[in-house]
């Protein structure tokens, strides 16, 4: 089928030190803009690595995990009723390309997405082919 790409400027948490606080605020902009433009797409799926990882995570790399996943969920609830809705009847796919990383990420999902009605999974380095 045909490929689809979104392209999102990642928040770059080395730049002026941001607070916890302040890189939250940019990392939930992030996902809801991509989320957004997900559901604008007729793409059934969505394959996203962690914005603002690696590199731009600066000294919040400890806690991207966490604030990933609280990121992620915080732009779901800001979505409209109806575009929840038409995200549970797609796929969302994190995509991590750290093998040393990725038990940190599903041991945030298993703590943060408990209950979450949305195909939210994690798909490692190795599976995606």
């Amino acid at each position: 089928g045909r490929k689809r790409c979104i392209h999102v400027a990642c928040p770059d948490l080395r730049s002026g030190s941001p607070d916890e606080g302040s890189a939250s605020v940019r990392l939930r902009a992030a996902y809801l803009a991509v989320l957004r433009s997900f559901l604008a797409s007729d793409a059934a799926e969505l394959r996203v690595p962690p914005i603002s990882g690696g590199i731009f995570a600066g000294r919040h790399k400890p806690r991207i995990p966490d604030s990933t996943f609280e990121a992620m969920l915080y732009a779901i609830d800001s979505l409209s009723e109806a575009d929840q809705a038409a995200l549970r009847m797609r796929s969302v796919l994190l995509c991590i390309y750290e093998a040393s990383e990725y038990h940190a990420f599903a041991a945030a999902q298993a703590a943060l997405c408990a209950g979450v009605e949305l195909t939210l999974a994690i798909e490692g380095w190795s599976s995606l082919g």
